[in-house]
């Protein structure tokens, strides 16, 4: 099967929604706020916060079936790896790099102006480090920058580039060249890393392996593994799979087996079990979404779908402008527990704004750059 342009998924309101709720809970922990939350809210609050979105692991599930998506192969053209490398380093890394300077420029503003912040801004290594997405490996814990899941998905994507490569060559040497061969290959090594890494989450919880900080309670979870892309890749996974079951009619077996292994985890695994129930439900929903079911048109999915577009610029610009918003907290507490829900969504807000200047500015040129760079080059012969 091969998608045309109005065959397209309609993905981006619920893009709007994963960028807004990972927005939220930033704000929610990283803050002042949280403790008057609970204070309005209690534990109930507190769960709902925590449970009741999509985050983290809906992001992956998404960028999962775009992956998979954006090297289907197309009748009469050849995949240019090299190109196709090329174009996802200006459309994501180089938005990436300039995010990471602005957070940097941001964390050290206020140590050039003499005020005491609780965190210390991030040194030149930990930036060059964190640009390079080998954060993990030199032992920098988010490298005082946050864009974590970033780095989790780019050593997906050069691993899951790299090992497609392979098995393109071999089934070229097998000499299997119909249309699909090659994805139908990689389905079965899709399933064995989907399978590994739930896997390996149980495993993490069954046997208590501890967090790699345990001043931070939050990583003392089985997805807190070393390498967060071993514990995470079971969603992109879920997500490749996904696309290649519902709008390519094959895998569909290993499909239903990455979904029972990730619904294992939700079961199994304890500790932040709601993630991988959260990306269960996602896939639920992308599968009419996959099929060309559209969002009904109307004022909240046109307002979800403009910032599902600029989703990328969100997550990127949120941790500048949305904590610096939140700084009025400091004058503004004595108003009383209320003014909080205000500044939540006054600094939402501000980061929407934030994220549509820097998709125009940055991001968004960036993308005709990348849209300029052709990977499937050359026709076929013989096609």
């Amino acid at each position: 099967m091969i998608l045309t342009t109005k065959q397209r998924f309609d993905i981006d309101p619920i893009r709007g929604v994963v960028a807004i709720s990972l927005a939220v809970l930033h704000f929610y922990v990283a803050s002042d706020l949280s403790g008057r939350f609970d204070q309005l809210f209690g534990n109930t609050g507190k769960w709902i916060v925590w449970n009741i979105r999509f985050g983290v692991e809906s992001f992956f599930v998404l960028a999962g079936l775009l992956l998979a998506y954006s090297l289907r192969p197309v009748p009469g053209a050849r995949l240019s790896i090299g190109g196709y490398l090329l174009r996802r380093f200006v459309r994501l890394v180089i938005p990436l790099w300039i995010a990471i300077w602005l957070v940097a420029a941001n964390q050290w503003l206020p140590t050039l102006l003499g005020i005491s912040t609780h965190t210390p801004p991030s040194t030149l290594r930990e930036i060059l480090i964190h640009m390079t997405f080998l954060d993990e490996l030199f032992g920098i814990r988010n490298a005082a920058i946050g864009y974590w899941s970033m780095v989790s998905l780019e050593q997906f994507y050069i691993l899951y580039i790299l090992c497609f490569y392979v098995v393109g060559k071999l089934t070229q040497f097998a000499g299997k060249t119909q249309l699909w061969d090659h994805e139908r290959w990689m389905a079965h090594l899709v399933l064995m890393v989907a399978l590994s890494s739930a896997g390996w989450v149980i495993f993490r919880y069954q046997t208590g392996m501890p967090g790699q900080d345990a001043t931070h309670p939050e990583l003392n979870s089985p997805y807190a593994a070393q390498f967060k892309v071993t514990t995470f890749a079971m969603f992109l996974c879920l997500g490749i799979l996904l696309f290649w079951a519902v709008r390519c009619g094959f895998a569909r077996i290993h499909c239903g087996l990455a979904f029972a292994a990730v619904l294992s985890v939700g079961i199994f695994a304890g500790n932040n079990q709601q993630l991988a129930w959260k990306a269960c439900l996602m896939a639920v929903i992308l599968i009419p979404l996959s099929k060309g079911i559209q969002f009904p048109k109307n004022w909240l999915t046109r307002g979800l779908a403009f910032v599902g577009k600029r989703s990328y610029s969100l997550y990127l610009m949120h941790p500048i402008i949305g904590y610096r918003v939140l700084l009025v907290d400091r004058k503004l507490h004595q108003l009383g527990n209320w003014v909080v829900v205000f500044e939540l969504i006054f600094a939402v807000a501000c980061s929407i704004i934030g994220a549509y200047l820097f998709y125009r500015f940055v991001e968004g040129r960036c993308l005709q750059l990348a849209q300029k760079i052709q990977y499937r080059p050359q026709p076929v012969s013989g096609t």
